[in-house]
């Protein structure tokens, strides 16, 4: 999250299980005098609150039941909010469930252990 806060992005925020981490999270915005940076404390599967959002960058972050949840609930937020949603996925682990969730696929790089792809998926439909 620091490295995406030096970028003009208006907010960048995440979500975390753990509170100890959150609290360093919280500490390391304060000494790098970071304001735009949330993060909620909560299991990303029950993160519904995605509305403001048009980006999501994952480094291999959950198991697969979380990862369907979680783009169940990006797709559940471009029905109510039409837009273009991407998504930045360090370590694609879960490749085949985002595509099966109807992104697309369009750009990759990186080597060979930390390889990223980049996902695009315009409105959905009702």
């Amino acid at each position: 999250m620091l490295s995406l806060a030096k970028y003009p992005f208006s907010r960048v925020d995440g979500v975390e299980l753990s509170k100890q981490l959150i609290a360093i999270a919280n500490e390391n915005f304060r000494r790098m005098g970071v304001r735009n940076c949330t993060i909620y404390h909560c299991d990303a599967a029950d993160f519904q609150d995605l509305d403001p959002y048009t980006l999501a960058y994952m480094f291999h972050p959950f198991p697969e039941i979380v990862t369907k949840a979680v783009l169940e609930n990006i797709c559940q937020s471009m029905r109510r909010r039409p837009r273009r949603f991407r998504i930045v996925y360090q370590n694609p682990i879960s490749h085949d469930v985002i595509v099966n969730s109807g992104f697309q696929r369009v750009a990759a790089f990186g080597g060979a252990h930390h390889e990223t792809y980049v996902y695009m998926r315009d409105t959905v439909s009702s």
